[in-house]
């Protein structure tokens, strides 16, 4: 456990804001204000705000563990609700898709992952959850190594990892490469 704020700290800091914002543009686009204020409630305000100025630095692995978990909550309990007042799935992966798609600027594989990497909380870094294979500039490859998503949704996270998949191929495509998943994952830059 870290006694100083470190650059990984503001690492995973940038994770759970991005999660915030992929949160609040999913009640931007399907309204619920009652999941909405909940969530701010639970969260806290901490966009726009640097991480020195909120976390407890008497409990910094603690502090960013709770966002985390509120985060994977939320996403999973908004997502569930608009499935479960007839929001169709596809409808959700094409939102997703379109966050993908909207990051732009990665012009090598490994600058991409690299993003790919940085936009989704995966635990903490000590849980190594996920793992880089081959980080080149025309191909990139990993895997996940320990799911630690599923618990926070009703379907053991097949519906997170459907919509992460689909966020994932929208920056692939949206940067000129492609992205496949069997086992590992895949990015490779399109040569036409």
């Amino acid at each position: 456990m870290s006694l100083f704020l470190a650059p990984i700290h503001y690492k995973v800091f940038g994770k759970v804001v991005y999660q915030v914002s992929l949160i609040n543009s999913l009640f931007e686009a399907y309204p619920n204000p009652d999941l909405e204020k909940e969530f701010k409630q639970s969260i806290g305000p901490i966009e726009n705000k640097d991480l020195k100025d909120l976390i407890d630095h008497d409990n910094i692995h603690g502090w960013l563990q709770e966002k985390i978990e509120i985060c994977e909550k939320f996403m999973a309990k908004t997502v569930e609700d608009l499935l479960n007042n007839g929001v169709a799935i596809t409808s959700l992966e094409e939102f997703f898709y379109q966050k993908g798609q909207e990051l732009k600027g990665y012009e090598t594989c490994s600058d991409l992952v690299g993003k790919i990497f940085d936009s989704f909380p995966d635990g903490m870094p000590c849980d190594r959850a996920i793992e880089a294979l081959d980080l080149g500039e025309d191909q990139a490859s990993w895997r996940i190594n320990t799911d630690l998503h599923g618990k926070f949704w009703k379907d053991g996270g097949q519906t997170y990892y459907r919509l992460r998949d689909s966020w994932t191929k929208g920056i692939s495509q949206g940067n000129n490469f492609s992205f496949s998943k069997d086992e590992i994952y895949e990015v490779e830059r399109c040569t036409e």
